[in-house]
């Protein structure tokens, strides 16, 4: 049967008096661990979400001790605005000028003909390349770099492609299915706000299940604690080697990644090539781990699940017979 561990439980009402409880580990709240993890501690501890008002403040304070280099930023934003008017003009007159900003030709937002050969579009999008520009210039000024500082985000975010009107692909294939484009995406969008917190699905949800087509390599959870459970898969072969495979995956990412279906598995792989193989899953966020760090992460997933000192981690006993 295919492996399905369920780390959204509870840790207090499923290990409860049941043997290999963690309860008495380090607690996973995010205090205490910088010891534990040594040198790495820093490296955690310098992670921080994004945040704009601080950039926006530096951005500020560089451009303002130098306003010199703010007005010939601008003064090449008007030149390059006036320029696309020019060339939309041009375009309307059936004349075909080549612009002096490109997109890149890997951004495939442009790649519709209509963003050339229409003048409203083309104008559109120049106006935008060069705006985007402008802001590239701003930041190199301020000493900034571009994707770190988190401007690239509101950039992208406010591209053309973005919003119905100014995107030619979207009103042609709403043109071309006489609004039900429109109306798909607007039942998307209602969908996503009532279910998925008004973040934009990336994927069909019920097209995939764990142990129907995901995660279908035969194993058991053979050790759990409070952050992560330790599958085991079933070898294949008739020995193994003495030395196991762990899978960790990302902290951010599900344990069937390296197992997403028969034929495309890391760990079917392994298992059928005489390795005996384990995989971390980590258990799913929710408000009561808002304490917890990336420390955690390191301590309570590969730490915790490879640890021999530890008495209640069967991952030295699991190892199968050497070959």
């Amino acid at each position: 049967m295919a492996t399905k561990p369920d780390p959204q439980r509870e840790a207090a009402a499923e290990q409860s008096g049941s043997q290999g409880s963690a309860s008495d580990e380090t607690p996973i709240n995010g205090n205490g661990t910088a010891a534990a993890v040594g040198p790495e501690a820093d490296l955690f501890a310098r992670q921080d979400p994004l945040s704009l008002i601080p950039t926006m403040r530096k951005l500020g304070a560089a451009l303002a001790a130098n306003p010199a280099a703010v007005w010939e930023a601008g003064t090449r934003l008007s030149g390059r605005l006036a320029a696309s008017t020019a060339g939309m003009m041009a375009r309307a007159l059936g004349v075909k000028p080549q612009p002096e900003l490109q997109p890149d030709p890997k951004d495939r937002r442009f790649k519709d003909p209509a963003w050339d050969e229409n003048p409203v579009f083309f104008a559109e999008r120049q106006a935008y390349l060069a705006w985007a520009r402008f802001v590239h210039e701003l930041v190199t000024t301020a000493g900034l770099d571009r994707k770190d500082a988190g401007l690239g985000l509101i950039v992208d975010a406010l591209a053309p492609t973005n919003f119905l009107l100014s995107n030619p692909t979207a009103l042609r294939k709403a043109q071309e299915t006489k609004g039900l484009s429109l109306l798909k995406g607007l039942r998307n969008f209602i969908d996503d706000a009532l279910h998925n917190d008004g973040m934009p699905r990336q994927f069909d949800q019920h097209a995939y299940a764990v142990g129907r087509n995901l995660g279908m390599t035969p194993g058991k959870v053979v050790y759990r604690n409070d952050l992560m459970e330790l599958i085991q898969y079933e070898p294949q072969t008739a020995t193994t080697y003495a030395i196991p495979l762990l899978v960790s995956p990302p902290w951010i990412n599900k344990y069937y990644l390296m197992d997403l279906a028969p034929g495309r598995s890391f760990i079917e792989w392994a298992v059928q090539h005489g390795h005996t193989a384990f995989a971390i899953s980590y258990r799913n966020p929710d408000e009561s781990m808002r304490d917890v760090s990336l420390d955690d992460y390191l301590i309570h997933g590969p730490a915790s699940g490879t640890s021999p000192a530890s008495p209640r981690s069967t991952w030295p006993a699991c190892a199968s017979a050497a070959r």
